[in-house]
């Protein structure tokens, strides 16, 4: 089994619980072991400076997990650039990127 942690980004505490709800739902559903969540509450997916979302990018080179899952990738993030940069560094570190809601996927 993957261990996995889950990403959330909202508006409120409600929004990024739900995201968090249905991710634990879509990591149950394909055998993914969820480890841990980072969540950022109230901060723009225009720019990848926020403060959970750096913590789980520095995080991912520890080994500990080996998959991220996502509401949405917009959740993940909104500028192209940082969405590239940002899964080249998981790539890197042989972590995939998962949505829950969508079906792409991005090793």
């Amino acid at each position: 089994m993957r261990n996995a942690v889950i990403y959330t980004r909202g508006c409120n505490q409600q929004a990024t619980e739900l995201q968090e709800q249905i991710c634990r739902e879509f990591a149950r559903n394909n055998g993914l072991n969820v480890v841990g969540v980072f969540s950022d509450i109230a901060k723009s997916g225009i720019s990848d400076d926020r403060p959970e979302f750096q913590e789980m990018i520095s995080k991912a080179a520890s080994g500990t997990f080996q998959t991220v899952v996502v509401f949405s990738f917009d959740r993940f993030s909104r500028n192209n650039n940082d969405l590239s940069a940002d899964k080249t560094k998981l790539n890197a570190c042989g972590v995939q990127l998962l949505s829950a809601t969508e079906q792409r996927s991005d090793k």
